[in-house]
């Protein structure tokens, strides 16, 4: 049986470091896959993937466990993709490419976030020839409602844990969504 992310933050503390490369491994996937929907691009994913790794390395000793360790690390890793972004813009925009894994480089499909479901509605229609509208009407949200949204269709994140990510009221993440639901209805309306 899989060791928790608590005992493998416990051990962690207490100078074990091959416990956070277990922890690295658990979310590096998941880590890229976000930090590319934000930033669009798959170098500055995984720069970024491993830019929160590093930053949740060296505030362990810091993190009290008040939310899971998923919670606090996509903090971490979703604020490392604002302020890239934000540097970003005012040089050359954002890109969107095809995705590959990070591990192997192949090109591959999005994972499926565990939700209980056999299937998610919205990786059926990455998959088809809209993928790249899709990918193009998402890229175009708001740095927040792209955040919001990824989080929850992609990642199948609650609002509450949404909201402790993005350090906003549960309200906010439920507007940023139903503005992104919005602009995506207006932008793929021809798709319908």
């Amino acid at each position: 049986m899989a060791e928790t992310d608590e005992a493998l933050v416990a051990r962690t503390k207490s100078g074990d470091g091959s416990a956070f490369e277990v922890l690295v491994d658990r979310y590096m996937k998941k880590a890229y896959f976000i930090a590319y929907d934000i930033v669009g691009n798959q170098e500055d994913a995984r720069d970024l993937s491993q830019e929160a790794f590093v930053k949740a390395y060296e505030s362990l000793a810091r993190f009290r466990g008040d939310s899971r360790f998923y919670t606090w690390f996509y903090r971490i890793l979703v604020n490392c993709c604002f302020d890239f972004r934000k540097r970003r813009i005012r040089i050359d925009g954002m890109t969107v490419a095809p995705l590959t894994d990070p591990d192997t480089g192949r090109e591959v499909d999005r994972p499926i976030a565990a939700t209980g479901r056999d299937s998610n509605p919205l990786e059926a229609l990455r998959q088809t020839e809209l993928g790249e509208k899709i990918r193009e009407a998402v890229g175009a949200l708001t740095p927040q409602q792209r955040t919001a949204f990824v989080l929850k269709n992609d990642q199948g994140l609650q609002i509450k844990e949404i909201a402790k990510i993005m350090r906003v009221a549960e309200g906010t993440v439920k507007a940023h969504l139903h503005w992104a639901v919005k602009s995506l209805q207006e932008k793929l309306k021809t798709y319908r």
